[in-house]
């Protein structure tokens, strides 16, 4: 099995991304030696992140794990309708995560301050963002070109931002129930709970509190944000339905 996880920027996917590798971890198949031998000649560009343009390769990775293997893999990639037939396979299961748009862009925002001062070169995506308008430009055209395709398609399990940090024990029970691994098998996993504990962190990730950009945002760039995500905030609401979007 596959499991790919898709994410909209600030949304908690690399984490989820983790908490994916730990359950397969957990299920009885060390991911890195099995990244290596599955991921030779030329899919060893994606032992790290899959980009755009290569979903259409999780075909290839599929046909090379043998039964009762699980890997996963992280995308940020667009969806592509091409993609449909790969992903659409009983043995590759999609997972997406998303945020609301206000909080994704002060996230942003704030990554982009913190790459400057830092000098962080292998940042640029953020390090551009310079102003919160900038940060909300930059999550609408994401949300248009990448998550709301990816949530329309109908072909993963959707995970809020709010699931994913704040009730993490049935995202896992989810990602259990898709590899077939045994809770008591998480429980063993002493990376896995010292990530669920924060003893372990990853990058700067942070459980953020949801709606700080009201406090943060002025009443004009709130306006802004509401011009250019509305649906996607009212969806994240639980005001609107997906194919409203």
């Amino acid at each position: 099995m596959i499991l790919v996880v898709y994410g909209q920027q600030k949304s908690a996917s690399t984490y989820l991304a983790h908490l994916a590798r730990a359950v397969c971890e957990s299920s009885g198949v060390p991911q890195e030696a099995l990244r290596k031998r599955v991921l030779t000649g030329p899919l060893e560009r994606h032992r790290v992140f899959w980009r755009d343009n290569h979903l259409f390769n999780v075909t290839k990775v599929a046909d090379r794990l043998k039964p009762g293997e699980n890997l996963s893999i992280k995308t940020h990639a667009e969806f592509q309708p091409r993609y449909t037939e790969a992903l659409g396979r009983p043995d590759v299961r999609v997972l997406i995560s998303y945020r609301h748009p206000g909080d994704a862009a002060l996230s942003a925002f704030e990554a982009g301050e913190r790459a400057r001062r830092e000098a962080d070169k292998n940042k640029p995506f953020f390090s551009a963002i310079h102003s919160h308008r900038d940060g909300i430009d930059v999550m609408a055209r994401l949300l248009e070109r990448a998550t709301i395709p990816w949530l329309k398609s109908a072909m993963g399990v959707p995970f809020s931002y709010e699931q994913i940090t704040r009730e993490t024990q049935s995202v896992l029970d989810v990602l259990c129930d898709l590899v077939n691994c045994r809770r008591e098998a998480l429980e063993a996993n002493d990376a896995l709970q010292a990530l669920l504990s924060g003893e372990r962190r990853v990058y700067n990730f942070n459980k953020g509190v949801s709606g700080r950009y009201k406090e943060m945002f002025s009443l004009a760039d709130q306006a802004y944000l509401e011009e250019r995500c509305g649906k996607f905030m009212r969806f994240c609401e639980g005001e609107l339905p997906v194919a409203s979007l």
